[in-house]
């Protein structure tokens, strides 16, 4: 995992530019646009704008369900920032409408 320091210039305000990372061929810019995500997310403000995106909690979904097998790494920075985002009730919804817990249940199988 990457040290927190690194990412601490990332602001809210640049999302799109992190979002477009996802979209990248490369999956080292996926990576990078995954631990953007995850460290976003440590701000509980921050959460709230995130899953207000239209593209972002979708993104993100079809991210995993599409490139799990090809990057642990990306699963895993994915997995924590839905992780945080499962610790709150009202963002529940979002993640069933993404179905984040079927999808985290298929990788849980696959790596066994």
């Amino acid at each position: 995992m990457a040290n927190l320091d690194q990412f601490a210039h990332l602001h809210i305000g640049q999302l799109d530019d992190y979002i477009d990372l996802l979209y990248a061929d490369s999956i080292e810019q996926k990576i990078n646009g995954a631990k953007c995500f995850l460290y976003l997310t440590l701000s509980a403000e921050n959460m709230e704008v995130m899953v207000q995106h239209d593209t972002l909690f979708g993104l993100c979904s079809r991210t995993l369900k599409e490139e799990f097998k090809k990057s642990t790494e990306l699963s895993l920075y994915l997995l924590y920032a839905f992780y945080a985002y499962s610790s709150f009730p009202e963002f529940h919804t979002y993640l069933l409408e993404n179905v984040i817990g079927a999808t985290t249940m298929k990788i849980i199988r696959y790596q066994l």
